[in-house]
């Protein structure tokens, strides 16, 4: 069985790894200004007047002149040094963001053929340009219950804070316990996970003693993502500090408000941010909003049946910012469910699938619990008395010549060596894997075996249904 899709062009390998040391001096100055242009309605407006006296009121270290091809159409084919350095700047960050997906991979056979699974799935309902943003992280934790924030657009649904797991003598041994047994069954792709969700890291006063004991036992620095670098200055210092001796890589911060982004700018100087993504989250065109979680929840409220159709997406189709396939741990509850990102709809409104879901009290409980979702909830293939039903996201169109699979965002033709016309029709009946088998048998000779291998293909490509398997949530 094979799908017929367009080849995405192959991406040149970068010139600069994430290495601070190893920046053009340049580099930071020319995020700085992009940074302002962004994020800064005033200094665009300043620029529009005089690019280089808004520059010199800044107190901007860059040449607009030599960084135009980073701004309009006017400048494109003028590459300069300085323009070189910054190109050579995001596609080692895209570099290795496409390496952190890849290292995130699971040593447990099982658990990474359900990770690949759910990462093609996703490449399907989100589109390709969407999905490759998704890291799909094996684990990730909450150090906290709720978020004191209370950002509107939290695309993950934060509750109010509730508290802090705060690490003390016992809780402390149930954290190295639980990351311990991370280590043995997720191997080295732990160390690409993370320590907030539906959270504010900084919200817990002890976050930094819990990384640095995730970075001891699994490998890694997990990045930061925070609201509140303000918060606490010498604290946020420390914690980049930390971050650039361990090589984390990049950090970010959401910026709330154009005062919050003015305080950074005084605060921080343009190299101390250089591995720090900034993110306007006031400007919507810089940071458009997904329909997932609160602002998904605003908008049923306001709207009745669900998002205005002015609205980028309907809530069939609400995007997700979630990134995780695999465990999300909630170490003040003691609960692990594990998740995968989905498109946020009416069953799904924070815009991930829950597969599973279990509760622990000890490093041990929580091997069993994890051992026990993956046995049961990572289906490795479907036996013969199993439906064989599309994903709902997946739309099939039959026609003589061919059968045509299509998302909102991605189509292919389904193509058989064999046959593909009553194999369609049998998944559009959700037959079960032996039924497919016999009728194929019966009305075109197909041999039950290739029948059987045709749907193992389907279903490893992330095309069919898996929410039918789903275990009920206590």
């Amino acid at each position: 069985m094979n799908l017929e899709t367009a080849t995405p062009p192959v991406k040149s390998a970068p010139r600069w790894r994430l290495d601070p040391s190893t920046l053009h001096s340049s580099v930071a100055h020319t995020k700085r200004f992009l940074e302002y242009w962004t994020a800064d309605r005033d200094f665009r407006q300043a620029y529009d007047a005089d690019p280089l006296e808004a520059v010199r009121k800044y107190g901007l270290q860059a040449d607009p002149r030599k960084l135009r091809a980073l701004l309009d159409t006017q400048g494109i084919g003028i590459e300069s040094e300085e323009v070189a350095a910054y190109r050579d700047f995001i596609r080692g960050k895209l570099e290795f963001r496409s390496r952190y997906r890849q290292e995130g991979a699971p040593s447990h056979p099982q658990f990474r053929a359900w990770r690949e699974r759910q990462m093609k799935r996703a490449c399907w309902e989100l589109g390709p340009v969407r999905a490759d943003s998704v890291v799909h992280a094996p684990i990730c934790f909450e150090l906290s219950q709720g978020c004191t924030v209370g950002c509107w657009f939290c695309g993950v649904g934060a509750l109010p804070f509730g508290g802090n797991f705060e690490y003390n003598a016992e809780n402390a041994a149930l954290w190295r316990g639980t990351l311990a047994v991370l280590r043995d069954i997720v191997g080295p792709g732990a160390g690409c996970g993370f320590c907030y969700w539906a959270t504010d890291p900084l919200d817990n006063p002890d976050y930094e003693k819990f990384i640095l004991d995730f970075h001891e036992i699994l490998g890694r620095l997990p990045q930061t993502t925070t609201a509140q670098p303000l918060r606490d200055l010498p604290r946020t210092r420390a914690l980049l500090e930390l971050s650039r001796r361990l090589t984390s890589g990049v950090e970010r911060f959401s910026v709330l408000s154009p005062a919050q982004f003015r305080k950074l700018m005084e605060a921080f100087p343009p190299e101390e941010l250089a591995m720090v993504e900034l993110i306007p989250q006031f400007n919507s065109d810089a940071s458009p909003k997904v329909s997932a979680g609160a602002v998904r929840d605003r908008l049923v409220k306001q709207n009745g049946a669900g998002v205005p159709e002015n609205s980028t997406h309907d809530t069939e189709d609400g995007g997700t910012i979630a990134c995780v396939s695999g465990f999300l741990v909630n170490m003040v509850e003691r609960v692990a469910r594990l998740i995968s990102p989905c498109s946020a709809n009416k069953r799904w409104p924070l815009g991930y699938l829950v597969f599973d879901e279990f509760r622990f009290d000890t490093a041990t409980e929580f091997r069993a619990g994890m051992e026990a979702a993956i046995a049961n909830s990572m289906k490795m293939s479907l036996h013969s008395d199993d439906p064989v039903c599309l994903n709902p996201q997946i739309k099939m169109t039959r026609q003589p010549e061919a059968v045509t699979l299509a998302s909102t965002a991605f189509s292919a033709k389904l193509t058989s060596q064999i046959e593909s016309t009553v194999l369609a029709e049998m998944i559009e009946q959700q037959a079960t894997v032996s039924e497919i088998a016999n009728a194929r048998a019966e009305r075109c000779g197909v041999p039950h075996l290739w029948t059987h291998q045709e749907i193992h293909g389907l279903w490893s490509a992330g095309l069919l249904d898996e929410e039918i398997f789903l275990r009920p949530r206590s």
